[in-house]
């Protein structure tokens, strides 16, 4: 009997008090007696209302403890807290009298008379079919709307405790609530794991042939009584606590002392690498050379009466000879490049170089190459004195058409034809300063006369720097050459995605690259409208004047490279630098590269092996290590290394080949591999001894923040209804830019979003744009997101350069185009100038403030490299009552609690958020969150939406959310607030703790790891979907990309060769080839930024993406930005089946077009397909795969017609043929 569990119940229906305590002591020795341990059971004890009671018997090896944890005294649940007032019933003619005091302490069986009981009491276990007393909003007023009634099928099952899994199979039998149900045996019949296959009525003895699992066993139990306003805590009646886990034992504290002295050493490092940058950016700083010769003397022995002037000599000696070295192999890769253009009859020296007026493709070809030489000779071995121009023959094959002639430019309309003259500088020494740095563009060749008519004049003026120097705007707004063409959307990576890749161990080093925009061509199309007069800034008198005239070509001149100011300019840079980036990383297979790779570890939630103290996703090396990484935001590059020598090799490969490829590296501003690097993205990552990765801004950025909240909050509350929109937008970016180091913060920027969004008109009260009849879903796209935080930082990055901030994210320096062309595309401003307030503005501001009352900036531990938690838990609320359960290592702790009555009133909302932070805050103050990751889940949407948007109209959920956020910054605790369906809560238990019952889901031991998927795909969890998806698409052979091809395949990358020059170079594969993306939802952020990665890449590829709607507010705006197409497949439809719980997220990226709309979404007819899918999908009569087909063909059609005729069919409004549009570009 060792293996067994007994159950003994009684039928009490005519037994007397003192019969029973009989029955229950001979019962207590029959288990006894066959060595088992006995426990007297009470249905009350675990969350019925019930009389019934059970002597249930424990074999030795089963349970060795004589008591089980049970429901406190205090939330002990009568019938009153599992009726409905929406049932009618009736009112017998002589009414009973009417009284409701429920004390949960004294529950019984409250008779009215002789066959009615009341709500206040139990029910007799052998009367499902008793009348109850009990209100009802059918009743008579004049009873107090009180009626009497029985119990429905639903509410009988749920005060027996069946669980609510079992609903359809039962309800299905269209049972009746009779006494030959077998009520008084469900209770144990459907708890105990491995229990028996039905339940039996009547006295007997149950055998359990299997021993249930004890790894789910209930080890702790923690009782409230939650009301609002007030909360007590109540006595827990728990079990033997030397197997609870104590993450005290592992985990390596810190006093307070302790941490204010690592933040002073972190924030006087901070003070000192700003200091440091400022240096590095001034126009007359040094190339730090004694950085690489340092490199080159490590480990190296020198023979005595050497001395390092020697070393540094010796090295300027090699440095010129490999230069010239370099000169030779480049000028014999230009003269490879025209033997190319030689046929069998006749030699490249002897082709024409002009036919019919036009200059032939071998003058175009000869004049790029002596750009190409030209450049590269007049600059030394770290330095380019005149600019750069790409070595667009090296590039990859697929690429070399936008490295010579420029990414094409997206023209919606004419472009502009303004030719006005530049107003005349009055002030002298303006004027000369302005031409000073003119003249550096136009010796640099980013600007000349190329003898093409110009259309438009673009404008430039001065910005003061300093007192005595000043900053030259350009300005494409003006003419209104921005109007006139699209720039599409593109991702840049924030701090998340550095610290994603990186461990515990990690250096990091910055290398820069110079001239960033200006390294790239400006389409040729754009030219005629880019040109700059003059005459009024150089004086041709003046020798100095007149050379630079003379370079130019003139007094009217265009520009001839991506241009800062021009709207497309940084997605056109980028997109090449991008390309760049993949000759960088060359060959993962080659071991001499230090950015090899052999495969990529996932290390998820929701896992059984998961580490918090590793990353999530990791590209390995063979030997263990992390692989080597390069992390770039615009021109800021930041390569990663396992060790401080991958760190360094790393570095270095960027560094040649990008020389190799003829993009600037700006050796001035190398900042030496370190664990404690300066800014980058918006954020400070350093990596801290004991404590891991970590994240901080510094106490200026911090004081300033502060500064700026307190200034508004002011403003707000001394009454002001107009606020200045242009100081709105600076403060706004200043924040964006600060808040990337703290994400708790993030959501309480909305109040700024809104306010200055307020003005357009096309707001609702509150400041939220009004909906487009075809606007997308709400169930795929946040419809609170107004502003692009890509954008947005985009923006910031630009003002600051234009402001001169000395540590701003951009770096001003001499390079041409950091110091000549900065300037801020902000977006149209109201007239007036000035913006209204929304109503949670101020709101927003007392959060902000509220999160950061401490005096200097918290330190936030990102991984931690000891002792790292991670914590599972389930919040659930019902009317009556609330539940949670939380997995810590394989055991489980539960709290449940009912509400008092003043909760009455509160809304089910308020009722699952209240869950949901009283949960998090327990467990934060017992200290088993501290430096941890606490996954929590609910089954309510407005919690997961006001947690992630930081507020919500209600105040109650306002000051909620705050609080939760406020546990994250105190607490060091990183908080993942995941929607589930309630499906899944009702298998999982936590739903039926909410109504008191404790014998369902991982309450009877099931794994708590089982219900929380966030680590697996789609696929994994239903492989008929794949089938489903190959039908549609019409591709029998498509296969999910791995998490390996993600990063290469993902990409179009397949394959690569080493050129002549020993450099490995990506090819390739052909346009509208077809790619499925099925990541899990733990890192589907990871996934969705390689696939935006590849997608500003390659423009003619199609992708499709299919993710289960968990953890979607980490990656739904990363979605909904690269998708096209959109649709949410519910569970329960044909390929996603309700098992799967969470709906299915299916999105669809189709190529550009070679004409408007350029990009498919912004189409209205791709909006209505989204609108029909929904429909099918709403009526469960089809999958919709007939639509998804006709979308996926749709570009085809397109290319199969004439543009007019496109347009037609993708329902754009016709427009008229205009002769001064450029010729529609190739897509991109």
């Amino acid at each position: 009997m060792e293996n067994c569990i007994i159950c003994l119940e009684h039928d009490f229906r005519a037994s007397n008090p003192r019969r029973m305590q009989r029955s229950l002591r001979d019962d207590k020795q029959f288990v006894v007696s066959r060595g088992m341990s006995a426990i007297d059971v009470s249905h009350l004890s675990y969350g019925g209302c019930t009389s019934a009671r059970h002597m249930v018997g424990f074999g030795t090896a089963v349970c060795s403890s004589s008591k089980l944890p049970q429901a406190g005294s205090n939330v002990r649940r009568s019938l009153a807290h599992f009726l409905s007032v929406a049932v009618d019933g009736h009112f017998p003619a002589h009414p009973p009298p009417i009284t409701d005091t429920i004390d949960p302490k004294s529950l019984k069986v409250r008779n009215v008379g002789s066959d009615i009981v009341r709500r206040d009491g139990l029910l007799p276990c052998h009367r499902p079919d008793t009348l109850i007393l009990c209100p009802s909003v059918f009743g008579p007023a004049s009873t107090d709307k009180y009626i009497v009634r029985q119990l429905t099928v639903k509410e009988a099952l749920r005060v027996y405790s069946i669980p609510s899994t079992y609903d359809d199979v039962i309800l299905s039998a269209t049972l009746q609530v009779e006494r030959a149900l077998p009520f008084e045996s469900a209770l144990w019949g459907v708890s105990l794991e491995g229990g028996l296959e039905r339940p039996v009525a009547g006295d007997v003895v149950s055998v359990l042939d299997d021993t249930p699992s004890t790894d789910g066993a209930l080890e702790e139990e923690r009782l409230f009584v939650a009301s609002v306003g007030k909360e007590e805590e109540v006595p827990a009646s728990t079990v033997e606590q030397e197997d609870v886990l104590d993450l005290e034992d592992e985990r390596e504290t810190f006093t307070k002392q302790e941490v204010e002295t690592i933040q002073v050493e972190a924030q006087r490092f901070i003070t000192k690498e700003k200091n440091n940058i400022k240096a590095a950016k001034a126009d007359d700083a040094e190339v730090p050379v004694h950085v690489w010769n340092n490199i080159l003397l490590k480990g190296v022995q020198l023979r005595s009466g050497t001395s390092p002037e020697d070393v540094d000599r010796a090295a300027n000696v090699l440095r010129e000879w490999w230069l010239k070295r370099f000169w030779r192999k480049l000028y014999e890769a230009c003269l490879t490049r025209l033997r190319k253009l030689s046929t069998d009859e006749i030699h490249w020296t002897v082709k024409p170089r002009v036919e019919n007026g036009q200059a032939t493709d071998l003058s175009v070809e000869i004049h790029a190459l002596n750009a190409v030489l030209w450049h590269s000779t007049q600059g030394n071995w770290f330095e380019y004195k005149s600019g750069s121009a790409l070595h667009y023959f090296r590039f990859p094959v697929f690429y070399q058409g936008i490295a010579k002639d420029g990414v094409p430019v997206f023209f919606e309309k004419e472009g502009p034809r303004t030719k006005r003259k530049q107003p005349k500088i009055s002030d002298w020494n303006m004027r000369r300063t302005v031409a000073s740095k003119v003249g550096k563009v136009i010796n640099r060749g980013y600007v000349l006369s190329s003898g093409i008519r110009l259309l438009s004049l673009i404008k430039y003026f001065a910005v003061p720097k300093t007192d005595t120097d000043y900053r030259i705007v350009y300005d494409a707004t003006a003419n209104k050459l921005n109007d006139a063409v699209w720039a599409p959307s593109f991702w840049l990576p924030t701090i998340d995605t550095l610290v994603r890749y990186i461990d515990a161990d990690t250096w990091m080093m910055d290398r820069d690259i110079g001239d960033m925009f200006l390294n790239f061509p400006l389409d040729k199309k754009v030219w005629p409208y880019t040109g700059l007069h003059l005459e009024d800034l150089f004086d041709e008198t003046v020798e100095e004047d007149a050379a630079v005239l003379e370079k130019a070509g003139g007094h009217w001149v265009h520009w001839v490279r991506c241009l800062m100011g021009f709207k497309p300019s940084p997605y056109n840079a980028i997109k090449t630098a991008l390309v760049v980036e993949e000759v960088v990383k060359g060959d993962r297979y080659c071991e001499r590269n230090p950015y090899q790779w052999d495969h990529v570890r996932l290390n998820l939630p929701g896992s059984a092996d998961y580490d918090p103290r590793l990353s999530w996703i990791s590209k390995m090396r063979k030997d263990g290590l992390i692989a080597c990484d390069l992390f770039t935001f615009v021109d800021d590059e930041r390569p990663s290394g396992a060790t401080e020598e991958l760190c360094w090799q790393a570095g270095h490969r960027l560094g040649y080949i990008q020389t190799y490829l003829g993009v600037q590296d700006s050796a001035r501003k190398l900042r030496p591999c370190s664990q404690t690097c300066g800014a980058w993205a918006g954020a400070v990552v350093h990596i801290i001894p004991k404590l891991g990765v970590c994240v901080l801004t510094s106490d200026e950025k911090w004081k300033r923040m502060k500064d700026i909240l307190s200034k508004w909050l002011e403003r707000l509350q001394r009454g002001d209804s107009e606020l200045d929109h242009k100081e709105l937008l600076s403060d706004r970016g200043f924040l964006v830019y600060l808040t990337r180091n703290y994400p708790a913060m993030v959501p309480y920027l909305k109040g700024f979003h809104l306010t200055i969004e307020m003005w357009r008109g096309d707001r609702d009260e509150d400041g939220w744009p009004l909906k487009s009849p075809l606007s997308r879903s709400d169930e795929v796209v946040d419809d609170g997101e107004i502003c692009d935080p890509d954008d947005t930082l985009m923006d910031y990055k630009m003002e600051e350069a234009r402001c001169g901030e000395p540590d701003s994210l951009y770096d001003a320096s001499d390079d041409a185009a950091n110091d000549e062309s900065p300037m801020v595309d902000f977006p149209r401003a109201p007239s007036s100038g000035f913006t209204q307030p929304v109503p949670r503005f101020i709101e927003d501001i007392k959060a902000l403030m509220c999160l950061s009352e401490s005096d200097s900036p918290p330190l936030r531990v990102i991984r931690c490299k000891t002792v790292f938690a991670a914590v599972y838990g389930f919040g659930d609320a019902s009317g009556k009552g609330f539940c949670g359960t939380l997995g810590y290592h394989g055991s489980i702790n539960y709290r449940i609690g009912v509400w008092g009555r003043d909760a009455d009133s509160e809304s089910s909302n308020y009722k699952e958020l209240r869950n949901l932070v009283d949960t998090a805050e327990e467990e934060a103050i017992s200290g088993r969150l501290f430096n941890a990751e606490f996954y929590l889940f609910t089954d309510n949407s407005t919690a997961e939406s006001s947690f992630h948007r930081g507020s919500s109209k209600s105040k109650l959920l306002h000051g909620l959310v705050v609080k939760l956020r406020k546990l994250e910054m105190d607490y060091n605790l990183v908080i993942y607030l995941i929607h589930v369906a309630g499906t899944r809560m009702i298998a999982q238990g936590t739903d039926g703790g909410s109504r008191g019952s404790l014998l369902e889901g991982v309450m009877t031991g099931k794994s708590m790891l089982e219900f929380v998927e966030l680590s697996k795909t789609a696929v994994e969890r239903y492989n008929p979907l794949l089938d489903w998806i190959r039908n549609w698409s019409e591709l029998p052979c498509l296969s999910p990309l791995t998490p390996e091809e993600w990063f290469v395949e993902g990409h179009g990358i397949n394959g690569g060769e080493k050129n002549t020059d020993g450099i490995w170079i990506p090819t390739h594969e052909r346009p509208n080839q077809t790619h499925l993306w099925i990541p899990p939802p733990a890192v589907a952020d990871a996934a969705l930024e390689q696939l935006l990665t590849a997608r500003h890449k390659r423009t003619d590829t199609y992708h499709i993406i299919a993710i289960p709607r968990l953890m979607a507010p980490r990656w739904r705006r990363l979605f909904a930005k690269v998708c096209d197409f959109t649709c949410l497949i519910p569970a329960g439809s044909e390929c996603w089946p309700s098992h799967m719980f969470e709906p299915l997220m299916l999105g669809i990226v189709l190529p550009f077009t070679h004409h408007r709309p350029w990009q498919l979404k912004r189409a209205p007819y791709v909006l209505e397909l989204e609108g029909q899918m929904r429909e099918v999908l709403r009526g469960g009569k089809s999958d919709g795969g007939y639509i998804l087909r006709k979308l996926l063909k749709l570009n085809s059609r397109l290319c199969a017609v004439s543009k007019d005729v496109a347009r037609g069919m993708l329902h754009m409004p016709r427009e008229e043929c205009r002769d001064g549009v450029p010729k529609d570009g190739d897509g991109g």
